[in-house]
């Protein structure tokens, strides 16, 4: 299912899926902008989590996730896509708990499968 030429996911078996995606961000606290999370499928978005900076907490790292269950078919290509907005760098691959590098994650459970 990975295809690391693209860095996403390719469906093989059409049906319903739980898509996940989960994102540690490492950045200089500003109280201004937001961050979003989307989950693409073919280049469109079809999963968004949107976080206003100004209410999470000034700690230098923020964590973000979205997910969604979809009907996808064979073929698709399914990403994961961070933007953000706040003026200052961030890294999305940041350490936490002193020592443990967290790298974006992206999931796809198949849930039902077509018949």
């Amino acid at each position: 299912m990975y295809d690391p030429a693209n860095s996403a996911l390719v469906v093989r078996t059409g049906g319903r899926y739980l898509l996940t995606g989960r994102i540690l961000l490492a950045y200089n606290t500003n109280p201004t902008g937001d961050r979003s999370l989307q989950i693409r499928v073919n280049g469109g978005a079809r999963a968004l989590d949107v976080q206003d900076t100004a209410t999470v907490p000034g700690t230098g790292s923020a964590s973000q996730t979205v997910s969604a269950i979809l009907q996808l078919d064979a073929g698709d290509v399914i990403s994961l896509y961070a933007l953000q907005r706040t003026g200052t760098e961030a890294v999305s691959m940041a350490t936490a708990f002193g020592d443990v590098t967290v790298a974006p994650q992206l999931t796809a459970e198949l849930l039902v499968p077509d018949a």
